[in-house]
């Protein structure tokens, strides 16, 4: 079943608006865990853990759209 973006809305943990950000780091799950970071203007650093390559993928293709001049993968 797909789901629509106000279907997801309920999973909502974090909320940063586009100009806020400053750097978006990704790294790939292996051992240990991946994760996203977004670091805001004010240096803040939000972290999101990603233990799952299927989750992994799409947030990175997701991410490269939203902002591709401010990610950095490693």
């Amino acid at each position: 079943m797909k789901k629509t973006f106000g279907d997801l809305e309920v999973y909502k943990e974090i909320e940063i608006e586009k100009k806020d950000i400053q750097q978006i780091c990704m790294k790939k799950p292996v051992f240990p865990a991946g994760y996203i970071s977004f670091v805001t203007n004010e240096r803040e650093v939000i972290t999101v853990n990603i233990d799952h390559k299927n989750v992994y993928e799409p947030a990175r293709h997701l991410i490269l759209k939203f902002s591709p001049k401010k990610i950095r993968i490693g």
